[in-house]
């Protein structure tokens, strides 16, 4: 890590106050830009903490409109216009605790983002004409239901969690 140059600082949820390295802020910077972007790092580098500047950034900025869920079950109206998902409930438990009260709630698994349900199929066997059901877990938010518009930037921790299927459609959902 590069010490800190003409670096913002962001107060963390402890109240300490962190200063970015040259890399986070560069970062930081990006993100505030409204740029889609990615962070690699390895453990314990500070992306989380730099998504978290850059989010801030934003809000302070006006930049991100309040969130109208349109009847999204998770998602809650008048929160920030972001949302941070994750793979894992683990995870998006572990994201929350580092969140602003009224980003916490913004905080969920890329499924439930989706609003996955079972759909049951009847499903008749062509030889015996025997009819069984078989359930799947499928996404209720798609191009044809799409997530609430107002959804102004999309967090992901732990991408490579996020199969290229599942990350096809949160883009199929995203309308806008």
């Amino acid at each position: 890590p590069s010490e800190p140059s003409n670096a913002d600082t962001h107060t963390g949820m402890d109240g300490t106050t962190i200063t970015y390295n040259q890399q986070q802020q560069a970062f930081v910077d990006l993100i505030s830009s409204g740029k889609s972007c990615v962070l690699i790092g390895a453990a314990g580098t500070g992306k989380t903490t730099s998504a978290q500047g850059g989010i801030s950034k934003l809000i302070q900025e006006r930049a991100i409109p309040p969130l109208q869920a349109d009847g999204h079950k998770h998602l809650r109206d008048g929160t920030p216009g972001v949302v941070i998902i994750s793979y894992t409930r683990r995870a998006v438990n572990n994201i929350r605790k580092v969140l602003p009260t009224d980003l916490k709630h913004n905080a969920i698994t890329s499924h439930k983002l989706l609003e996955y349900a079972p759909v049951v199929y009847r499903i008749e066997d062509p030889e015996t004409g025997a009819v069984r059901n078989t359930m799947r877990f499928e996404p209720s938010r798609n191009a044809y239901n799409p997530l609430p518009a107002t959804i102004h930037t999309i967090v992901v921790e732990e991408a490579s969690m996020l199969s290229l299927e599942l990350f096809s459609e949160i883009l199929a959902a995203l309308q806008h």
